[in-house]
C-alpha cells in the first residue's frame, strides 16, 4: 500500500513486511536511524513510535486493514459554470 500524507505506511518507513517481529521493527529502526536525518528521520520515529508497542500496532493495523478494503473515494467532478445562461446561450 502506497504511503500518503493523512496515512503513511509505517512498515513501508522501515522496510518492513505486515508480519515483522519486535525484534526485527527494532532492528531496521536502529539501522535507519544512524543514517537518516530531517523528515526522513521523523518519519522512522513515528513509524518507530506506534509498531513498537503492541496496542499502538493492533490499532494501527485494524485502521490499515480497513482502509485496504474500503474503495477510494470517486475523484470530484468539474462542472464549468454556465456563464451566459441568462442570455440563452447554453
Amino acid at each position: 500500500m502506497a504511503s500518503n500524507s493523512r496515512f503513511p505506511d509505517h512498515y513501508e518507513a522501515l522496510g518492513l513486511p505486515d508480519n515483522a517481529t519486535f525484534r526485527t521493527i527494532e532492528a531496521a529502526y536502529w539501522q535507519l536511524a544512524r543514517r537518516l536525518q530531517g523528515q526522513a528521520l521523523n518519519r522512522l520515529n513515528e513509524a518507530y513510535e506506534v509498531l513498537s508497542s503492541e496496542r499502538r500496532r493492533q490499532e494501527y493495523d485494524a485502521r490499515r486493514q480497513a482502509r485496504k478494503s474500503t474503495p477510494p473515494a470517486p475523484a470530484p467532478t468539474r462542472t464549468r459554470p454556465r456563464l451566459f445562461a441568462h442570455f440563452g446561450a447554453s
